[in-house]
């Protein structure tokens, strides 16, 4: 019997020491942490698809934009491509930045005399030339709308104090912009207009649907004088410094992705298709 007792206390010792085993904390813990490190890498991965199939839509967002706007792009860069042949076809010789919409009339000097403002009638036959091309343009279908302003951007030479020669600039560019308007609506409403009171030219032009009138409509919302003074001057006094500019800005909604490195890439690679 106490053999038996004895055995008894053997098999008790052995079952408390298997079940203190079973519900070791220690154990418990590792398999816990390890549950929880699998369940956060699982939720990681998850995270980085999610990022991913966000990162290719974007991306196929853009693509798609890009192709669908590509066609706008080409009709603004052809636009002024035909600007500069237009021009030189009238012996108008210029420089065309198609990025910036810049033109830079590439005169000797004679549009106005030494710090004056006032437009010689050279430069206003040589504006009647120039108007006639560059708006039939600029202002033409399938360009104005993603013109925003057109800018007449006077410019001075060295002499003089540089806050005159701002002022300067400033009003050569107004004389241009003055005849530039009135040379259009004369073109669209007819001679007998210039005669006629502001009201009066506002009715005629409101039910004009030439498409002369449509470009005038199309110019006064947009055009913007600027002067420049004497920057971008040459260092010595230069005739051809008093002069002025014609530049573009095109609405953001179009050219906006041109001011990205990639989607400029992007953009001449498939306009140049």
């Amino acid at each position: 019997m106490s053999a038996s007792a004895g055995g008894d206390e053997g098999d008790g010792a052995d079952g408390g020491e298997e079940g203190a085993g079973a519900g070791d904390p220690s154990s418990i813990a590792m398999s816990d942490l390890f549950s929880t490190l699998f369940l956060l890498l699982m939720a990681l991965l998850v995270v980085a698809l999610l990022q991913l199939q966000v990162a290719k839509r974007e991306h196929r967002a853009l693509a798609e934009e890009i192709r669908s706007r590509v066609g706008s792009y080409q009709g603004v860069i052809g636009g002024l491509t035909k600007i500069k042949g237009a021009l030189e076809r009238e012996r108008i010789q210029v420089e065309v930045s198609p990025e910036s919409g810049e033109v830079i009339i590439q005169d000797d000097g004679a549009m106005f005399g030494v710090r004056e403002a006032a437009l010689s009638p050279t430069a206003q036959r040589f504006l009647e030339r120039f108007a006639a091309v560059y708006f039939d343009v600029v202002l033409a279908e399938g360009v104005v709308e993603h013109v925003r302003w057109v800018v007449v951007e006077g410019h001075a030479s060295v002499e003089g104090e540089e806050l005159e020669n701002l002022a300067l600039s400033a009003a050569r560019a107004h004389s241009v912009a003055a005849f530039l308007l009135g040379a259009l609506e004369r073109r669209a409403l007819g001679e007998e207009a210039a005669a006629l009171g502001d009201e009066a030219r506002a009715a005629l032009l409101a039910g004009c649907l030439s498409a002369d009138c449509e470009r005038l409509r199309g110019l006064r919302g947009r055009l913007l004088v600027a002067g420049r003074g004497e920057l971008g001057a040459r260092r010595a006094v230069d005739a051809r410094d008093r002069s002025v500019r014609f530049r573009l800005h095109f609405q953001s909604d179009l050219f906006d992705l041109f001011e990205d490195p990639v989607t400029r890439r992007l953009l001449l690679e498939r306009s140049a298709r």
